[in-house]
C-alpha cells in the first residue's frame, strides 16, 4: 500500500529533516519543501496509475487473477489492495527481480 503522508513514523520523519535544516538557508527549506511536494506526486500518480489498472482488469474480466500466473488472487490480499495485480507467490518474485524493494502490497 502507498505510504500515507499522515501516517505517525512518516510525520516524526519529516519532522527531524525538518529540524535539521539551517533555518537561515532558504535554499534548504525550499529544496526539501520541493523534494516532499514531488514525492507526494509521485505516490499520488503511481497510486492513480493503479486504480486505472485495476479498472481495466475488472472490464475485462481478469480482476482478481495474478497478471503472472493467472492463479486467483487471496480475495484478502484484494480487500487490503483492490488494486493488487499479482498473487503473493508471484509479488515476492517481481520484487526479489527488482532488487528487494517493495514495489507493492
Amino acid at each position: 500500500m502507498i505510504e500515507s503522508i499522515g501516517d505517525p513514523d512518516n510525520a516524526e520523519s519529516l519532522r527531524n529533516k525538518y529540524e535539521d535544516l539551517d533555518p537561515h538557508d532558504d535554499r534548504a527549506v525550499g529544496d526539501w519543501v520541493r523534494d516532499i511536494g514531488l514525492a507526494q506526486f509521485e505516490r499520488e500518480t503511481a497510486e492513480l496509475r493503479a486504480v486505472e489498472s485495476a479498472l481495466k482488469r475488472f472490464a475485462d474480466g481478469s480482476f482478481g487473477e495474478c497478471v503472472d500466473c493467472a492463479e486467483p488472487i487471496a480475495p484478502a490480499r484484494l480487500e487490503a489492495n483492490p488494486s493488487a495485480e499479482r498473487c503473493i507467490v508471484c509479488q515476492e518474485r517481481a520484487e526479489t527481480r527488482a532488487g528487494g524493494v517493495r514495489t507493492a502490497l
